[in-house]
């Protein structure tokens, strides 16, 4: 079965990966969407569910954490429970207000649920603007993650790390080969 989203038909590769014929991916397709775009879409994606599209996922994968386990998480001393958006959208790629919004709503929301203050950001996909930088500081968020850093000063500018993840979709020794490239790169 392909998917047909926004003019483009996307075809099943391996993996469960679905790309157009030119190769661009599902998800490069929603990267650029605004918050509402995205929305229209994935309510389209959701209503055409071809039966096999699930087909080969494991269910834990897309499982998200209870409100209890992040309540829990976020009291624990090893560990820091931090803000992305509120719905992954690129915030350096988006309005500016929708950007700030994104931020403080998925923070505010964080903070009602666990009870615990929130002053950290993993920006989705590492995507953010030099401007949101000091937006962000202004709503509380100090430590502020980055898959890459994306602009000459961001290497001195102390609110701002370089940030790793661990998936479960790629192997541990992948994982480990990366970590350890990514520790060589600091040198």
């Amino acid at each position: 079965h392909d998917i047909n989203l926004g003019g483009s038909t996307f075809h099943r590769h391996a993996w469960n990966v679905w790309k157009t014929k030119e190769g661009l991916s599902i998800e490069d397709f929603f990267r650029p969407k605004t918050s509402a775009e995205r929305r229209v879409f994935l309510d389209e994606l959701t209503a055409l569910h071809p039966a096999d599209f699930w087909q080969g996922i494991d269910p834990l994968y897309y499982q998200l954490m209870s409100e209890d386990e992040m309540t829990t998480l976020s009291r624990h001393p090893l560990f820091d429970l931090g803000c992305h958006a509120q719905d992954h959208s690129l915030l350096g790629l988006m309005d500016k207000n929708e950007a700030v919004s994104q931020l403080a709503n998925n923070k505010n929301k964080l903070e009602r649920l666990t009870g615990t203050p929130i002053g950290s950001v993993a920006y989705p996909d590492g995507n953010y603007s030099r401007e949101l930088i000091d937006d962000a500081e202004n709503l509380g968020l100090d430590l502020q993650m980055a898959v890459n850093f994306r602009f000459p000063e961001d290497e001195m500018d102390g609110r701002l790390w370089s940030r790793f993840g661990f998936h479960q979709d790629r192997s541990w020794i992948e994982q480990l080969h990366r970590l350890n490239l990514r520790f060589h790169e600091k040198q």
